[in-house]
């Protein structure tokens, strides 16, 4: 955590809650958009949300809400900003057009394979770790042992835990891609533009979600810091959308000239209506909350609990797909024993990172998942 003491349980739940429910929200809201409304322009989309994000923000700084204090703005502060946020725009960008092109259901079966590249990534990211603190231990041993001072404890206490993926993380993501595999493959509907617009959503988010977590929790190590009177996860909000906003604008305008305007048709006022107008207010109140909760559940809990929210809200949004916005969804064996091979292998993946939080509390006895795991059925 930043600062302060830790946050009370309640509180944990609460950003838990606020998390998953805006996500599955914004979920339906912008496929109601594309299917039911055929807006299909989610640059416009996600540059109204940064920009009413930022208005927002500077209206509660004005008006002393809830006593926020925006952000000091400087160019070093939006440089050191400027790769996550360029991140951001890529996540989105492809999230929600990977979205507007298939049924609920299969996107959310999609995006369960992104677990698979956040533990490659922190993977890579704790072997460079792990592979500088070896080689400056084995400095400071030579230092030392010149000196005649050698500290047994000095190399120990630099080397971390071994991060390999243990046989339980392993066989859930292989379940997940199994289940991905069998369920994508089954929807005739996906193109391969689509199914190369999800992977490269999951790698984004990925990367995003670990530099988020790197930079917003680890001040002392480098993060970000808006000084003691700005709540930590407004400032990044501020930042984040201050930046994204030029960003996306030129990309919409790059866009328009390249397809002869096509991309400009939300300008088009006969194709406007209240309902429209509605729903369209609802999605960016939606996703100008999104960002906030998504900051704060990974501030308050864990990227791990994130993550767990995610699988969870995710699950319930495939269910609720399935009988309310997914008439394009063309249920077959094969479509519903991947969702369900997958289903399983993310509670698998739930299970086997628990395991890992536990065994790091010393919570579980020196056994290992598979016994952890038996002993837990054996006792329901």
């Amino acid at each position: 955590m930043v600062s302060g003491a830790p946050p009370s349980m309640w509180r944990c739940i609460l950003a838990c809650l606020l998390y998953g429910t805006v996500s599955s929200l914004m979920t339906f809201s912008n496929k109601a958009l594309s299917s039911n409304y055929s807006f299909g322009y989610p640059l416009f989309l996600l540059w109204v949300q940064m920009a009413v994000t930022q208005v927002g923000l500077l209206v509660m700084h004005q008006m002393g809400w809830w006593h926020f204090v925006y952000p000091k703005i400087t160019p070093g502060s939006l440089l050191a900003h400027l790769p996550l946020t360029t991140v951001y725009v890529f996540n989105a960008i492809l999230a929600i057009s990977t979205l507007q092109a298939m049924s609920i259901p299969t996107y959310g079966v999609l995006k369960r394979m992104g677990p698979i590249f956040i533990i490659l990534i922190h993977w890579v990211i704790n072997k460079f770790v792990h592979l500088k603190g070896s080689r400056a231990a084995a400095a400071h041993d030579l230092e030392m042992a010149e000196k005649g001072t050698a500290d047994d404890q000095g190399s120990v206490a630099l080397q971390d835990e071994d991060e390999t993926l243990h046989s339980g993380v392993v066989a859930a993501v292989t379940i997940i891609v199994v289940g991905t595999l069998l369920a994508g493959h089954s929807d005739m509907h996906l193109s391969p533009l689509v199914l190369r617009m999800a992977f490269g959503s999951n790698v984004c988010q990925a990367i995003y979600v670990t530099m988020v977590e790197d930079k917003h929790k680890s001040v002392s190590a480098g993060g970000f810091y808006y000084g003691p009177h700005t709540d930590p996860t407004l400032g990044l909000l501020a930042h984040n959308s201050l930046i994204a906003i030029p960003m996306l604008a030129a990309v919409v305008c790059c866009m328009g000239m390249y397809d002869g305007g096509v991309s400009w048709g939300f300008m088009d006022q006969s194709r406007h209506s209240w309902e429209l107008l509605g729903v369209f207010a609802v999605a960016t109140t939606l996703g100008c909350s999104l960002n906030y909760t998504m900051f704060l559940c990974i501030r308050v809990n864990s990227a791990l609990t994130t993550s767990l929210v995610g699988h969870a809200k995710t699950a319930v949004q495939t269910v609720v797909g399935f009988f309310v916005l997914a008439k394009d969804v063309d249920a077959t064996v094969p479509y519903v024993a991947g969702v369900a091979i997958n289903a399983c292998g993310a509670l698998m993946f739930t299970l086997a990172k628990y395991w890992q939080t536990e065994k790091r509390k010393g919570n579980v006895g020196g056994l290992g998942f598979w016994a952890w795991l038996a002993r837990g059925v054996k006792g329901a």
